[in-house]
């Protein structure tokens, strides 16, 4: 298992922020120069096999990601070994059928409660992961304290009647 620290650095790097960690490898996509910002952590990452890419040999690194990458990068950080990220369960999610490429992802994070979808069943893991839901699922990964609030908010633009601001602040 990671550490909290550790995690914390996998996310910033692969969602949210830069990230520090040395590594040198081979370039594995085609669209990361070595000189990048953020190479060596794209680098260690991959060899680590959490991020793979995409199939044409290209990482895509400004674009959005979905709920259902969300998933996978949540589950491979979880999970050190990957077998054992099929978690066997049956998902109440809709819209995510047993052959999707994203299902053992989605069902690995739904078990441990780092998703629980929509109200009405279905887990839109096409759709673009806010910043809400990302730090919702990376709290409860973390299984950090959601339920009491800071004395104070530091964001002017998180309200406090906000779904997720326990998971922001926190």
């Amino acid at each position: 298992m990671f550490t909290k620290n550790f995690l914390m650095s996998l996310i910033a790097v692969g969602i949210l922020a830069s990230n520090s960690i040395l590594f040198s490898a081979a370039n594995p996509f085609s669209d990361v120069p070595s000189g990048h910002w953020a190479y060596n952590a794209i680098t260690t990452l991959t060899a680590q096999e959490i991020f793979t890419g995409y199939g044409d040999g290209t990482f895509r690194g400004d674009r959005n990601i979905t709920r259902y990458e969300a998933a996978t990068l949540l589950a491979k950080i979880t999970e050190s070994n990957p077998d054992k990220i099929d978690s066997g369960q049956k998902l109440k999610f809709t819209d995510v059928p047993e052959n999707h490429w994203a299902y053992k992802y989605v069902s690995f994070t739904a078990e441990k409660g780092i998703n629980k979808g929509y109200d009405d069943n279905t887990f839109r893991g096409d759709r673009y992961i806010t910043r809400y839901e990302m730090a919702h699922m990376i709290a409860t990964l973390l299984t950090l304290d959601t339920n009491s609030k800071k004395d104070s908010n530091p964001f002017a633009d998180v309200a406090s009647s906000h779904w997720a601001v326990n998971s922001v602040i926190n």
